[in-house]
């Protein structure tokens, strides 16, 4: 059987809640080598270029929060194989995006997403 659907509502005609759902909550995508630019992003109002190798993206709607799951990957270069991701200092409406060298140094790299999953408020 096959379901075929464009725009799943609720009774209501509005968006649909999802519950006991673990689906990404918030994700950003950024080129941050030179010109720090927003290529796309979900649940994000705005994202802050801190400091070399530091973003802070800011939630649209917030998670119940500061105990919500965030992973990072980014791109340097050809010569650049390994490079630290993580983040810090999240609250429930942001969190910090941070990427380094091999050496721990920080590092604007090429590309750098980021995904979090948890439950919103």
């Amino acid at each position: 059987m096959t379901l075929k659907v464009d725009v799943v509502e609720n009774t209501s005609g509005g968006a649909v809640t999802l519950t006991n759902q673990s689906a990404a909550k918030a994700w950003g995508n950024y080129t941050n080598s030179g010109t720090f630019t927003t290529n796309d992003s979900f649940n994000v109002s705005s994202t802050n270029d801190l400091a070399v190798g530091a973003l802070t993206p800011s939630f649209t709607n917030s998670f119940d929060s500061a105990n919500f799951a965030t992973a990072t990957a980014g791109e340097k270069s050809a010569s650049y194989h390994c490079i630290l991701h993580g983040y810090s200092n999240p609250t429930a409406s942001t969190t910090n995006v941070v990427t380094a060298s091999a050496t721990n140094s920080a590092l604007d790299v090429e590309l750098v997403s980021f995904i979090s999953c948890g439950d919103l408020a």
